[in-house]
């Protein structure tokens, strides 16, 4: 979200809608859960990821995200789809708007010690089947739901 708030101060920006490519990672631990973060800003969870900085592969931006928000590196990306539409439009409690081209991957292969980012994560936490937040964004619940289906899981 840091170069979002950086094109804000762009003269004339303001809160008007912006086009921005993100890159997430669906992250499962051995046992087959997914993990999730809790937000800071509206209190809502999600999976780790967001804004491409200027240069990066959406691979790059995907990795450093999931590090920056979790203290996690991944060893391997797998590519799931790119989600784009009224689907990916947000509203940040700010009141900056974007719409989204929302890459997305998942990860089973990775090391490091979880933590949280501080200001942006208020919370890790790795959910099984069945346990998923109720405040889960809906679009991150649907991809994460389909990969179990896929699994054998759900």
């Amino acid at each position: 979200m840091g170069y979002i708030l950086d094109l804000r101060k762009i003269e004339g920006v303001g809160h008007r809608p912006l086009q921005m490519v993100a890159a997430d990672v669906i992250l499962f631990d051995a046992q087959g859960r997914v993990l999730l973060e809790k937000r800071t800003d509206d209190g809502t969870y999600c999976v780790p990821g967001g804004s491409m900085e200027l240069g990066e592969t959406p691979e790059e931006a995907a990795k450093r995200e999931l590090f920056e928000e979790t203290g996690l590196i991944a060893k391997e990306l797998h590519f799931i789809n790119v989600e784009a539409g009224e689907q990916c439009h947000f509203i940040y409690p700010n009141g900056d708007e974007v719409y989204a081209v929302d890459i997305n991957y998942f990860c089973d292969s990775y090391e490091g010690t979880m933590k949280n980012q501080e200001g942006e994560v208020d919370g890790l936490k790795f959910y099984s089947v069945g346990e998923l937040p109720v405040d889960l964004w809906e679009r991150d619940r649907i991809i994460i739901e389909n990969i179990w289906k896929e699994r054998g899981l759900l």
